[in-house]
């Protein structure tokens, strides 16, 4: 580690030791808290001479983490890690790890323990002053495992097999007696046992974690186990389950998960639970590095104060993909492997001249996951991928990248959701007939309404009002079951245009009942009265209060802009004042949106007077001024 928030490693050096180093350097956390723990232990004063009644703890420590943290890199490094600290140095001892994966059926964990006790023990080599009683209890232990391994007792009388399990319950107490006088021949004062991976040992691990809890309670052996939680709570619970009758499994399943978690609790006690954290997990505290000669491959944090060239696998990655949701589960999918696996991968690609890193396309990353026994793209390239990317695109106004992303997501499944964004996606790019084809594409698998409404919408901005009623007409129901105040506003607006003024108010007063604060609707049934010549104090009086009382002044104006209008047709004389008191009091006002059809075609094929088109004409366009109609 070059400082607190960093950590470097040297991708050339990728031999076993090497890696297990770089294991240990990340993981600085875990291995405080575990030197912590120990000297904890350590500490404590164990009675002497005592039995294991008195003495008996789940002095368990458990390693946690998912596949790919380094659990066994870990566990590997804790004796080295332990010799740098004094105390621990010359006051443990460590046995070699034991694989449960590797025992064979005929096999108990209890004897394997045993077993390699005693192999390091003939290597040390008893002294005559612990001679007599190792062998006692030696005698004592065998008998103890005789009674608890025996099966079957045909061979035996009554009296035996009384005898043989009273010595079997004897067993835990012997085990101390065992572990302690250990700890006498070693000259250390606490035994480390190193239990490697129980959880991946399914037909056996259960049996593990009952002997470590039934008879690894000695205080003079400290149980270091690895794996992930999880993974044990399943075996557990798979275990508890089978002894319930199959009629009453579902009904105890809850009952089952509660008990397990207890049992997990007394086998591995919380406050002994050390947490290990995969490459991506540290990434989020962390700078990484992996360094080459020229280069410097980094995941996580920024640190400025390198010299060489820095690239980020975030960068590498979506150069690739194209796609910042597929970059991201791909970043967390590869830095959750295995550390050697990684540091192959990294240092395989750069030693074949791929100086860079790049990674191809994604159409490589399968040939890389078998090369280097890596796992990275599951679940990553799928057309939800793809969706959800584009969706996001779409949410800031990317129009054309969001387009890419959901063609490749149509590549992968021709699913409706697809189509129907790739319709909006193409509104954005204001290519409306290509929206229309992909819209007409999500209808036909299956997302209807939707789609119906998004094309009746584009015919509406088109002015293309009898394809547009067509769609709305297709979907009415819809659009009264969300209150669509919109949709229904443009109904009537396709009324009007279409010379049907008495069903576009019906469809404005619709509008207005779904959403009482829409203004259009209250303009739209003012703008009828003007084209039907109705006299302004005949107009309704819940138009008039909504348009008085409105917060927005702009939306009287709009209002006002018809009363302008009806001085042009009813008074000539007094329409220079209006309009010019009309401009006066509004010009500062900011504009808003109105559709301005119905009045170009009133003006066009009403106005019979051609100094009074003319002056309506100049009217209307002021008034597009006014609410930027013009520019469209």
């Amino acid at each position: 580690m070059s400082n607190n928030s960093s950590i470097t490693i040297d991708i050339k050096r990728i031999d076993p030791e090497s890696v297990q180093k770089f294991g240990t350097v990340i993981q600085q956390e875990a291995k405080e808290r575990l030197m912590e723990i120990l000297k904890s232990d350590l500490s404590k004063k164990i009675e002497p001479n005592t039995s294991i009644y008195k003495n008996r703890l789940h002095n368990t420590i458990f390693i946690n983490g998912k596949r790919g943290s380094g659990k066994t890199l870990f566990l590997l490094s804790i004796k080295k890690e332990c010799k740098k600290v004094n105390d621990l140095k010359h006051n443990l001892y460590f046995f070699p790890p034991i694989d449960p994966t590797l025992l064979h059926t005929s096999e108990n964990f209890l004897t394997i323990i045993i077993a390699q006790i005693l192999n390091r023990i003939e290597e040390e080599r008893v002294d005559e002053k612990h001679r007599d009683k190792f062998y006692k209890i030696l005698n004592e232990l065998s008998d103890a495992l005789d009674g608890i391994l025996k099966s079957s007792y045909q061979s035996r009388g009554s009296l035996e097999n009384i005898s043989k399990d009273q010595t079997s319950l004897k067993l835990e107490e012997y085990l101390h007696r065992f572990f302690r006088l250990i700890t006498k021949i070693l000259n250390k004062k606490r035994l480390i046992l190193l239990i490697d991976d129980v959880d991946m040992a399914f037909d056996k691990g259960f049996d593990v974690l009952d002997i470590v809890r039934k008879y690894l309670s000695s205080p003079y052996i400290i149980p270091i186990i690895t794996g992930d939680l999880e993974l044990y709570q399943t075996i557990i619970e798979n275990n508890f389950i089978k002894k319930i009758d199959k009629t009453l499994q579902e009904e105890y399943r809850e009952k089952n998960r509660t008990i397990s978690k207890d049992y997990l609790v007394k086998v591995l006690p919380g406050h002994r639970r050390i947490p290990l954290k995969n490459l991506y997990q540290l990434s989020k505290d962390y700078s990484i590095n992996f360094v080459s000669d020229k280069y410097r491959y980094r995941i996580g944090a920024s640190d400025e104060s390198d010299n060489l060239e820095i690239k980020y696998f975030r960068d590498i990655i979506y150069e690739s993909v194209k796609s910042k949701t597929a970059t991201k589960k791909l970043i967390e999918n590869l830095f959750s492997n295995p550390l050697r696996n990684i540091i192959q991968f990294i240092y395989g690609e750069y030693s074949q001249g791929n100086e860079d890193l790049s990674l191809g396309n994604k159409d490589k990353y399968e040939e890389l996951e078998y090369m280097y026994n890596l796992e990275f793209t599951n679940g990553v390239f799928t057309n939800q991928t793809y969706l959800d990317e584009g969706k996001a695109l779409l949410a800031k106004s990317n129009y054309d990248e969001a387009i890419k992303h959901l063609k490749e997501s149509i590549k992968l499944d021709k699913n409706a959701e697809a189509f129907y964004y790739l319709g909006k996606g193409y509104i954005g790019a204001k290519n409306y007939k290509e929206a229309i084809k992909y819209f007409e594409q999500a209808i036909k698998y299956g997302f209807r309404e939707e789609s119906y409404l998004a094309i009746a919408n584009i015919h509406i901005q088109n002015g293309d009002y009898s394809q547009a009623l067509e769609y709305y007409k297709g979907i009415i129901s819809y659009i009264e079951d969300i209150e669509d105040a919109l949709s229904l506003y443009n109904i009537a607006l396709s009324y009007v245009n279409l010379g049907d003024r008495k069903n576009a108010k019906k469809y404005y007063m619709d509008a207005i009942k779904y959403d009482r604060e829409f203004y259009k609707p209250y303009i739209g049934i003012r703008e009828l009265y003007f084209l039907d010549h109705i006299n302004e104090k005949d107009i309704d009086d819940f138009i008039r209060e909504f348009v008085f009382n409105h917060q927005n002044r702009a939306v009287f104006a709009l209002y006002s802009m018809y009363d302008v209008l009806d001085t042009l047709i009813k008074d000539t004389s007094k329409y220079d004042n209006a309009f010019e008191s009309w401009k006066d009091k509004y010009k500062e006002i900011k504009p808003i949106e109105w559709n301005f059809d119905a009045l170009d075609k009133y003006c066009e094929d009403s106005i019979k007077n051609a100094n009074k088109k003319s002056q309506m004409k100049e009217t209307i366009k002021i008034f597009k001024e006014y609410t930027g109609n013009d520019k469209k």
